[in-house]
């Protein structure tokens, strides 16, 4: 009770401000410094692209060969840029996908401000265009991947916009509201907070292609229950992945990365196309 009334006093403090921009932390760069460790210069690219009236960037990261492929298009996290993610994007390609990871406006090399719900889902719709834009690349080889503030786009795209090959969501929030009671701030309306609702679990029934959901069992900011509330709602074939020890960004790690690796593209290969 403490807690929630020092966070309602805060909040009135504060007037009737919302909190959007709390969603958005991003670190703008003017190139990506990026790890050759496990992909090299020669099997990724910077492909820039346009969303409204911005430029956008993103990094394609391609498995070597013409085999046939899949490809991720992965929508990331609220902080940093590309570069704070491209860890991520050496599992999955070690994994065996191409990935193509790109960064919201204001983002690293991308121009503008995000700064709500509408610019955040403007972006993936153009991140969409752009990887099926790309030679190879069609619905039914692609996979829509999202990071907690990527979950939001992911479901929003996978709701409508496109029935891909396979979903996937990780440490994803159902909507503010679910935020509001979750770690971050605590027992307030999401709707006092926030302009925008995020609400990917209204959206959950209209998915209809495969789903695997992945949240840490102990994720003290985005709790697992949003990804139970998404998994109650998922209209299509789904799998919840509830990983013990794990927080909000470690779910690989207490996976384990080969086993990650393997559930990630075993899931994906068991789709029909």
């Amino acid at each position: 009770m403490m807690r929630r009334l020092a966070a309602l006093a805060l909040v009135t403090s504060l007037g009737a401000c919302k909190l959007d921009g709390f969603l958005f932390d991003p670190t703008p760069a003017t190139t990506y410094a990026l790890s050759t460790a496990v992909i090299a210069d020669s099997l990724r690219k910077v492909v820039m692209f346009k969303s409204e009236n911005e430029t956008l960037a993103g990094v394609l990261a391609r498995r070597p060969g013409s085999a046939p492929r899949r490809t991720i298009l992965y929508s990331h996290g609220n902080d940093e840029n590309i570069g704070e993610f491209w860890g991520r994007v050496e599992w999955l390609w070690q994994a065996g996908f191409d990935v193509f990871i790109y960064d919201y406006r204001g983002y690293g090399m991308s121009t503008g401000k995000s700064e709500s719900e509408a610019t955040l889902f403007a972006d993936a719709r153009a991140a969409l265009a752009a990887v099926l834009a790309m030679p190879g690349v069609s619905p039914a080889s692609l996979v829509l991947y999202g990071y907690s503030l990527g979950g939001a786009p992911t479901v929003e795209l996978a709701s409508g916009a496109v029935r891909p090959r396979a979903v996937i969501t990780e440490s994803a929030w159902a909507s503010t509201e679910t935020v509001a009671h979750s770690g971050t701030i605590l027992d307030i309306p999401g709707g006092y907070l926030l302009k925008g609702r995020f609400d990917s679990e209204s959206k959950a029934a209209r998915v209809t292609a495969p789903w695997l959901l992945l949240h840490g069992a102990e994720d003290g900011f985005i709790d697992a229950s949003n990804a139970v509330a998404l998994y109650a709602r998922a209209g299509g074939v789904k799998q919840l992945v509830l990983v013990p020890g794990a927080g909000h960004g470690n779910v690989e790690e207490k996976y384990g990365l080969e086993a990650y690796k393997a559930l990630v593209r075993s899931f994906v290969e068991a789709q029909a196309p």
